[in-house]
């Protein structure tokens, strides 16, 4: 049993730097995405407001999605990002065990 364990040691040593390199691209990726993702969606959500004032009932529903579809692409983001690093984790620990 003890051979098996070295073993699958010694395949998941050569992924954990992969694994670092692709937690470190994804957290520049959601940076970098921030910086576009965030004033589209106050754009988004400025229009809104403005269509409501204006009483332009058929762009409302359209504006609203597009600001929640931002929301939830920023969200999902975050959640990827940590199922990422908690798999570098989670490997760096198997290593050590």
């Amino acid at each position: 049993m003890k051979i098996l364990k070295v073993i699958a040691k010694i395949a998941v040593l050569p992924l954990i730097p992969i694994a670092a390199v692709m937690v470190l691209l994804f957290r520049l990726a959601c940076n970098l995405s921030s910086y576009v993702i965030g004033p589209l969606m106050w754009l988004f959500i400025g229009f809104d407001i403005y269509y409501l004032i204006q009483q332009n009932w058929i762009q409302v529903p359209l504006l609203t999605l597009l600001a929640v579809l931002c929301f939830l692409a920023c969200c999902a983001e975050g959640v990827v990002q940590y199922l990422l690093e908690s798999l570098r984790d989670g490997m760096i620990s198997f290593i050590r065990s």
